[in-house]
C-alpha cells in the first residue's frame, strides 16, 4: 500500500515539475542560471564529481549578528531553490570534454579520465564546466570552475568523516533541537566541538609534518542545500576541506527520501574507496544513532582496509575511540580528540 502511494506522489511530482518547467521556458519566466559544482576526488586514473544546475538566488554572507528571522530566511531560500532539469553541461577537465544532462532535480555527475596533465603540486586539479544550452537570462555564458582531490604519492592513509554531531554541533537524535540548529543559526553561529580544527588538521598533515598530504572526505545525510554553508563552516573554523558527500532530499518509488541514513554512508564511503586506489582509509564518528554498530556492521563489506575513530559528540560518557579490531573500547570524554591524535 504504502509502494502504490509513493509511486503515486512520485509521478505527481513528475508531472508536475515537467508543466511547471514548460511554462518557465514557454513564458521566460526563467531568471539567470548557476552552475554549482560539489568537490570531486580521483586517483591516477579516474575522477568523480558531480554538481547542480540552479536559478541564481541573492544569498547574503553571513554575520555573527544575524537574527533568527534572517538565519530562517536565507535557509528557506536554500531549500526553495528552482533547479534546472534536461540541461546538458560540458566538464573540460585535463584537455578532455565531457558532457551529461541534468536529471530532474538538476543533478549532474561526471566520471572522468586522470591522464598525464595531472599536476602532483597542485592541492586541487581543476575541472571547468559550462552550460551548452541557451536558456536562463545571463548576460554571458553560464560558467563554474569546480575542484578534485586525487591524493599525493606521499599520503600515509585517507579520512572519511561524518559531519553532524562529529564536527559541527547538530543534536541529531532530538529532531527539534536538530531543526533549530540548521534553521535558526548560520555558518559563523553553528558550533564547531573543541579541538576538532586541530585534530582534523594534524590528520590532514600526517606524521611528517611537513605539509597537508592526507586527503579528508566528508560523508554526511544533510541534503545538498546545505552545501554553501557547510563548505563556509568549514573555513570559518579552520577545519580542512575536503569534498562533501551529501543526500538528495526527495521521493522515487519506494521512499520518501530517495535514500535512507545508512544507506547513503555505505554508498558514499564505498564510492570514494573505489575511486582513492589502494590507499588505507580512517573513518571518523560520533557514538549517537547507533553509528558504532551501524559503522562496523556496514564496514565489513568495505574493499579496502580501514580503522576507525569514533568521536563522542555530546555522548562524552558514553563515548567510544577504536582502530582496528577494538571496536567499542571506552575512553575518556576529556580531551578526546589528543586521545586520538596520539593514537
Amino acid at each position: 500500500m504504502l509502494t502504490k502511494l509513493l509511486k503515486g506522489i512520485h509521478r505527481i511530482e513528475q508531472y508536475y515539475d515537467k508543466a511547471r518547467w514548460a511554462y518557465i521556458r514557454k513564458f521566460r519566466k526563467l531568471g539567470a542560471l548557476r552552475i554549482e559544482p560539489y568537490r570531486g576526488f580521483g586517483d591516477l586514473q579516474r575522477a568523480y564529481i558531480n554538481g547542480r544546475l540552479l536559478e541564481a538566488r541573492r544569498l547574503p554572507p553571513a554575520r555573527e549578528q544575524d537574527t533568527i528571522w534572517q538565519n530562517v530566511k536565507a535557509m528557506y531560500k536554500r531549500f526553495m531553490s528552482r533547479e534546472i532539469p534536461g540541461a546538458l553541461i560540458q566538464a573540460d577537465f585535463m584537455g578532455n570534454q565531457y558532457e551529461a544532462y541534468t536529471d530532474e532535480e538538476g543533478y549532474f555527475e561526471f566520471n572522468m579520465e586522470v591522464n598525464d596533465q595531472y599536476d602532483p603540486e597542485a592541492i586541487w586539479q581543476e575541472v571547468r564546466f559550462s552550460l551548452l544550452n541557451k536558456i536562463g537570462q545571463n548576460e554571458g555564458p553560464v560558467t563554474a570552475v569546480g575542484q578534485i582531490k586525487i591524493p599525493p604519492a606521499v599520503a600515509e592513509f585517507g579520512i572519511i568523516s561524518d559531519i553532524d554531531d562529529t564536527i559541527i554541533r547538530t543534536e541529531a537524535t532530538s529532531f527539534v533541537r536538530m531543526m533549530k540548529n540548521t534553521f535558526t543559526r548560520n555558518a559563523i553561529t553553528r558550533l564547531p566541538f573543541e579541538g576538532v580544527a586541530g585534530f582534523y588538521r594534524a590528520l590532514h598533515m600526517g606524521s611528517k609534518k611537513d605539509r597537508f598530504k592526507n586527503p579528508i572526505y566528508y560523508v554526511s545525510s544533510s541534503p545538498w542545500n546545505l552545501f554553501d554553508m557547510l563548505e563556509d563552516f568549514l573555513e570559518i573554523n579552520e577545519i580542512p576541506a575536503g569534498p562533501l558527500m551529501l543526500r538528495d532530499f526527495g521521493i522515487d518509488d519506494t521512499k520518501f527520501i530517495k535514500t535512507g541514513h545508512l544507506q547513503h554512508k555505505l554508498e558514499q564511503i564505498e564510492r570514494i574507496i573505489s575511486f582513492t586506489g589502494n590507499l588505507p582509509f580512517i573513518l571518523i564518528g560520533d557514538s549517537g544513532q547507533k553509528r558504532p554498530r551501524n559503522l562496523r556492521t556496514g564496514g565489513e563489506g568495505f574493499s579496502r582496509p580501514h580503522q576507525g575513530y569514533l568521536h563522542p559528540g555530546r555522548f562524552p560518557k558514553k563515548a567510544r575511540c577504536a582502530s582496528g579490531k577494538n571496536w567499542g573500547e571506552p575512553y575518556s570524554g576529556r580531551g578526546r580528540n589528543a586521545v586520538c591524535r596520539r593514537h
